[in-house]
């Protein structure tokens, strides 16, 4: 079948016929972009979900979650190029505290940043999730054990 295009066509050229094979090549190719596009978002959903639902694996009943509350706390647990996790922190929307002991201001997560620390952490080894602790504390990580 040859290509076509629905804008430069009008009625009398396009078969009807065709139609439906031609959205379902586009329908195909676009899912293709975006889950190329989106595959550590996947990976990391579909591991999560796993996960939870106790699929494959026994998680550990006693994992240990280490609080972060901020840069220079995640760096020293987990490490890494300064700069590089300064961006993804700051790409997450969590704040920096100029001082050592600095109260955190108000702040709002960046769902798309939170998705990619959480990529890089787990390629890391760790697993991390949004904190309900309050006191500073804004996530928290944990090791994964293999």
């Amino acid at each position: 079948m040859k290509e076509h295009s629905l804008l430069e066509k009008n009625d009398n050229e396009f078969p009807i016929s065709e139609l439906g094979a031609f959205c379902e090549e586009r329908c195909i190719d676009l899912l293709k972009e975006v889950f190329d596009e989106r595959h550590d978002f996947f990976v990391y959903e579909v591991r999560k979900f796993l996960l939870e639902n106790n699929v494959g694996h026994q998680q550990q009943k006693s994992q240990k979650w280490i609080p972060i509350e901020s840069l220079s706390m995640l760096r020293a647990e987990v490490g890494g190029r300064f700069q590089n996790l300064k961006e993804r922190w700051i790409n997450s929307g969590f704040p920096l505290k100029e001082h050592k002991g600095e109260q955190i201001s108000e702040f709002e997560v960046n769902q798309t940043g939170w998705i990619e620390m959480r990529n890089w952490l787990y390629k890391q080894g760790y697993e991390a999730r949004l904190s309900e602790r309050g006191g500073g504390v804004l996530f928290e990580i944990t090791k994964i054990e293999e």
